[in-house]
């Protein structure tokens, strides 16, 4: 069985890499989260652990030392993949470490994976990257999350956990991390505009910020609409937000991929998202309201006027289709032949 090291370990936080370990297995590939002997190849998925410090001089030799790390892994003949899932870090802190590493690291992989063609595209960009490491690109879908979380209550009873009315309204989720990117501040500000009767908008997600949990804590004083739910979210409560919800919204104003998008299409959710990184390619047109970004915001505004006039529950039932053929089996298949390519 070929044997394979996953990095960092973000299983406990996000299904991707168990379910993506899970489709492997029955392709004949073992995965873990740790270096163990026999491992042929060092599959890294999100390096910002492993580069940022606490400052400049801290992030200078964690990158360093990372980057020996890797080298040495490659001259002992272990085959180096990556999947980039950003750009960039989200904070984008220490730009020049960053960059440095990915483009080395880049160098070094035999094997480089994104989740959608325009991904493959802006890396190329953003790296400047040749012909020779374009080839090593593969454009590898991202898997859904059906059956990663429980999924047995009812709208009216996910609602009533969140203490809003069962049937009536239309109600607007922001889920996850909330980080400075996913554009919090311009949701709220898009929100307060939207004045339909019976709208409401629910925040779950641990900040990761003090501004911006300031913010929504403002936000929920001044408007009754709103409300904030703070803190990491367990995976046998995910689905009260999801369930409780008519749309997602996914106000970012920088990604490349998202795993809230293919959580929102599990869920059976309308999403409303710009029109930026991978999301208009891997979101169900159909069930998806897309906007242009703005400095304004008038893009998210008009996207929430819309998503109240329109049938929320048929987008959503567009997206569950769209996430069934997001099989993990076909994604494993495809993951195992970069690896036995390489080999």
């Amino acid at each position: 069985m070929l044997k394979v090291r996953f990095s960092p370990d973000y299983s406990r936080e996000n299904p991707y890499q168990s379910e993506l370990a899970k489709a492997l297995f029955k392709e004949g590939v073992e995965v873990s989260y740790e270096s163990r002997p026999g491992q042929t190849v060092w599959h890294l998925h999100w390096p910002e652990p492993f580069l940022f410090g606490k400052n400049a001089v801290s992030t200078v030799f964690k990158t360093l030392y990372f980057s020996i790390k890797i080298f040495l892994a490659w001259a002992r003949g272990v085959k180096l993949v990556r999947t980039v899932h950003n750009l960039t870090s989200h904070e984008g802190k220490y730009p020049a470490a960053e960059y440095a590493f990915n483009r080395l690291n880049i160098a070094m992989a035999r094997g480089v994976i994104v989740h959608c063609p325009s991904g493959r595209e802006a890396l190329v960009r953003r790296y400047h990257l040749s012909d020779r490491l374009r080839k090593k690109i593969h454009v590898i879908p991202h898997g859904n999350f059906l059956g990663s979380y429980p999924n047995d209550l009812s709208r009216t009873q996910a609602r009533a956990r969140l203490g809003l009315d069962g049937e009536r309204g239309t109600v607007f989720l922001l889920f996850g991390l909330l980080r400075r990117y996913k554009g919090v501040e311009d949701l709220l500000n898009a929100f307060e505009k939207l004045k339909t009767p019976g709208v409401s908008l629910v925040i779950a997600g641990k900040p990761a910020d003090l501004s911006v949990s300031e913010a929504v804590t403002a936000a929920c004083r001044h408007d009754g609409r709103v409300r904030f739910y703070p803190g990491f979210i367990p995976a046998d409560e995910v689905q009260i937000y999801f369930n409780a919800a008519d749309a997602v919204v996914m106000p970012y104003t920088k990604i490349l991929s998202s795993s809230v998008l293919f959580l929102a299409m599990s869920f059976g959710k309308a999403v409303i998202a710009p029109r930026i990184g991978c999301l208009p390619q891997s979101a169900d047109p159909r069930g998806t309201i897309f906007y242009d970004p703005d400095p304004g915001g008038s893009g998210l505004s008009h996207a929430l006027a819309q998503a109240v006039q329109t049938d929320l529950g048929s987008m959503g039932r567009h997206h569950f289709e769209a996430a069934k053929r997001l099989d993990w089996g076909a994604i494993g298949r495809q993951t195992a032949d970069v690896y036995r390519r390489m080999i």
